[in-house]
């Protein structure tokens, strides 16, 4: 359902516009080379209007022409490293969250009024049948509750130092700047505004990493947006290198739950999420 409400965005800006312009952008290492946005449209349009194809061949490459470059600048994303404590649905026993995870997985716990990357025992129950999916559903979670549950590379246990945040939402023209062990850093949205209505709408929204002036990586770059909003979870560092990384809240409907994780140290995503739609 979530996949083909992104569709549904993509094929509705795609009656808008139709015509695009090309754009080059070099990803080297984490860094991102700057982009040019018009009307938050993802892809710079041409001034020269051409007559619209309905086709359903040439609407599906325009799609996959979007997400390959939407995938360029943000990165891959992996979705089989993180979990989010909580209801998890299930077909069949070989399809079951719990089945991903072992005792290297570290847990991001509050305790104390300290955030901190450890292990855990995993409490896991089973829930019986969700009325609304009619899918098994099992319940995952810690002695301590968490954040997060990861099994992510040259992640290991330690306190978390953790920037306090008065906003954590992102607005256009309202940069979140904040120093980081002597280093200055800054959060940058473009794109559409986020209201408390949380109304549908298929605007891009950027969010954008800068140190020092110098522009890092691009985390977040979504057009889908179902009654959600995205929001910063947690600035810490988690590999301990001495820069700072993020959790970022980002779902794309009302009824999914969707953090994302970046690394500084990895150019890789980490996507956890779960789907309670009935």
């Amino acid at each position: 359902m979530i996949r083909q409400g992104f569709h549904i965005a993509i094929l509705s800006f795609f009656t808008l516009f139709y015509s695009c312009g090309q754009h080059n952008s070099t990803n080297n290492g984490n860094e991102i080379d700057s982009v040019s946005y018009k009307k938050d449209s993802l892809i710079s349009m041409s001034d020269t209007s051409q007559k619209m194809d309905d086709s359903v061949t040439d609407s599906a490459k325009y799609i996959q022409d979007l997400e390959k470059e939407a995938e360029t600048l943000q990165g891959i994303i992996v979705s089989n490293k993180a979990i989010i404590p909580g209801a998890h649905r299930y077909m069949d026993q070989n399809d079951k969250t719990s089945k991903m995870v072992n005792s290297d997985w570290l847990s991001i716990y509050l305790e104390n009024g300290q955030y901190k990357l450890g292990k855990q025992d995993l409490a896991i129950q089973e829930k019986g049948e969700d009325p609304c999916s009619g899918m098994d559903v099992e319940y995952i979670d810690t002695k301590i509750s968490s954040l997060l549950l990861v099994n992510i590379k040259n992640l290991a246990p330690h306190k978390l130092d953790t920037l306090a945040l008065k906003d954590q939402v992102i607005q256009p023209n309202s940069p979140l700047k904040f120093q980081w062990k002597n280093q200055n850093y800054e959060l940058v949205a473009t794109g559409r505004t986020f209201t408390e209505a949380y109304e549908r709408s298929n605007e891009w929204y950027t969010l954008t990493i800068y140190k020092n002036g110098k522009k890092i990586r691009t985390l977040i770059i979504q057009n889908d947006y179902n009654d959600t909003l995205t929001s910063i979870l947690l600035i810490s560092d988690l590999d301990n290198d001495q820069i700072p990384d993020f959790i970022i809240s980002s779902p794309r409907d009302y009824e999914e739950e969707r953090i994302l994780i970046f690394i500084s140290s990895d150019p890789k995503i980490y996507e956890a999420q779960r789907v309670f739609d009935c």
